[in-house]
């Protein structure tokens, strides 16, 4: 099994379970779970009012998933700027993980490719990191050991050059004042 070992990393996620029909939960959010209740017993009308508030809560690059067996009504996701995401793990990496690629997962595009320029932000040294490592060591002030691995693909995916998508998410968290980096890693070395 996977062990965060920080407890920064921890203190960084919040699990709030609400009844959407009712009142939707205070955002932005970086991971919405919406399981069978959202997508298979509201009728039409409900069910986009409710998958709307949700999606309106994510940050760009956030994730929406739904149950296996849903499915988000026709058109929905180009009048709400989400993209299918499709996770899988390699077999020879991750002997536990799922190697066909899982459906339900969808991830809010960014309004803009290109960062725009904050204040402050380039003093701040995630905003300089060359790598993932870099970025890990400059938001929790450790190397990137937080996470016990069971193989060198690990280490080996943090130490890779970012790619520029990857610096304009960067940025965009920097921007944002975010000290989370986990959620960002895993979108970035997809």
């Amino acid at each position: 099994t996977w062990v965060l070992k920080s407890g920064a990393v921890r203190e960084s996620v919040r699990f709030e379970q609400q009844d959407v029909t009712e009142k939707m939960p205070e955002g932005p959010f970086d991971l919405i779970m919406s399981r069978y209740a959202v997508c298979l017993y509201l009728d039409a009308e409900c069910k986009e009012a409710a998958l709307t508030g949700l999606v309106d809560r994510l940050r760009p690059g956030g994730f929406l998933v739904i149950g296996e067996k849903e499915s988000l009504p026709a058109g929905f996701c180009d009048r709400h700027g989400l993209a299918s995401f499709a996770y899988c793990t390699r077999r020879d990496s991750c002997p536990f993980g799922p190697t066909v690629p899982m459906q339900g997962i969808y991830v809010k595009e960014c309004a803009s490719s290109a960062p725009s320029a904050a204040a402050g932000a380039a003093e701040d040294p995630r905003a300089r990191a060359g790598t993932y490592s870099a970025f890990v060591k400059a938001t929790t002030g450790a190397e990137p050991d937080w996470i016990v691995e069971r193989d060198r693909r690990w280490r080996e995916l943090t130490q890779r050059k970012m790619s520029d998508r990857s610096r304009c998410v960067l940025a965009r968290a920097v921007q944002e004042g975010r000290r989370e980096s986990a959620d960002l890693l895993s979108r970035m070395v997809q």
